[in-house]
């Protein structure tokens, strides 16, 4: 998952050979600069849902991948803290 507070949206979206393939767009209100959000996202099966800050804005299915690697990243022209990041298999 993408947040682009310049656009306004969150992108689901995979890498695979060193190229990344938009799945899914939702549109959130641009976060303000200092401000914190929250991002949750869950894989159940092949059913993948999306929540910020505490709402659902995003569900899709995908069954492309069934294990692999969680990571984070940041555009250039963003500044971003992350915390209390967990990852965990139920």
């Amino acid at each position: 998952m993408r947040v682009s507070g310049a656009e306004g949206e969150i992108v689901a979206h995979y890498l695979i050979y060193g190229k990344r393939r938009d799945l899914r767009v939702a549109k959130i209100e641009a976060p303000e600069p200092g401000a914190w959000h929250t991002l949750a996202v869950r894989k159940q099966g092949s059913v993948l849902e999306v929540r910020y800050d505490g709402a659902s804005i995003l569900k899709m299915r995908d069954e492309r991948f069934s294990e692999g690697n969680v990571g984070l990243w940041t555009e250039d022209d963003t500044i971003v803290d992350f915390a209390d990041f967990v990852v965990k298999s139920l």
